[in-house]
């Protein structure tokens, strides 16, 4: 049940690209490289997004305040910059979810949290 909510939810991301440096982009497309679910200390399973039923692209657009994923989209409630990251936070589908992307690599660490477990998503941004 936890995939088939993930599926739905928009917090796909990432990909690997070394040195992308986001600056001061509007938007940025991103890719999922790995997907961690832990259900509980016994519960933890890791693969590729499509494995584990997570969208694999999404776009972040900084001034419509929004992730779009392959299916959904969910508005941005909190938006934080400073010279080393870009922090973005929202909820969805009784998830709050969390992105950090690091301003000068693109690399992006992604969670998502409910009462049953949480879901940590790996992967890059790259500016669009």
């Amino acid at each position: 049940m936890r995939r088939l909510l993930c599926s739905l939810c928009c917090l796909p991301v990432f990909a690997y690209a070394a040195g992308t440096g986001l600056g001061d982009a509007n938007a940025l497309l991103c890719t999922s490289q790995l997907v961690v679910d832990v259900g509980g200390p016994q519960d933890i399973s890791s693969g590729l997004p499509a494995e584990m039923g997570m969208p694999t692209i999404m776009r972040v657009d900084f001034q419509k305040k929004q992730v779009a994923g392959e299916k959904r989209t969910t508005p941005i409630k909190v938006m934080e910059r400073d010279e080393k990251r870009i922090t973005l936070q929202g909820t969805e589908l009784g998830y709050g979810w969390t992105l950090v992307l690091n301003q000068d690599d693109g690399k992006l660490i992604g969670s998502m949290v409910d009462e049953l477990g949480a879901i940590a998503i790996f992967g890059v941004c790259v500016p669009q």
